[in-house]
């Protein structure tokens, strides 16, 4: 930080720090990073875990994603659909015939009448 702001004061105004623990930023870390803040005025430091970095890799074409990654992504065009086949004509059937007799107002009955 003390470098990049030494060489070329006026180029940044937002510092990313790289934190990779799932349970979230350790109070140490919150320590320094407030105190790096403090610093910093009116510039920001704050932190970067792996929710935004996978929030920023998903915003990303594929193109540049495969650029950022230095690899080919296996992605192939593919079609899928459920035709009206025997089980699912059966189901959507059976489903139809309970929305018409169902009783939504009726009493549910008690299944554990004794819990002692």
């Amino acid at each position: 930080m003390e470098k990049a702001l030494a060489k070329q004061p006026d180029v940044f105004d937002t510092f990313r720090f790289a934190v990779n623990d799932l349970k979230g930023i350790h109070p140490e870390l919150s320590v320094l990073m407030t105190e790096a803040q403090e610093q910093l005025r009116p510039r920001r430091a704050i932190p970067y875990g792996w929710h935004a970095l996978w929030a920023d890799v998903m915003r990303l074409d594929r193109m540049a994603a495969e650029d950022l990654l230095g690899c080919e992504l296996p992605v192939q065009a593919m079609t899928y659909g459920i035709g009206l086949t025997d089980d699912l004509e059966v189901l959507l059937a059976q489903l139809g015939e309970q929305r018409h007799v169902a009783e939504p107002l009726a009493a549910i009955p008690e299944v554990n009448r004794d819990l002692s």
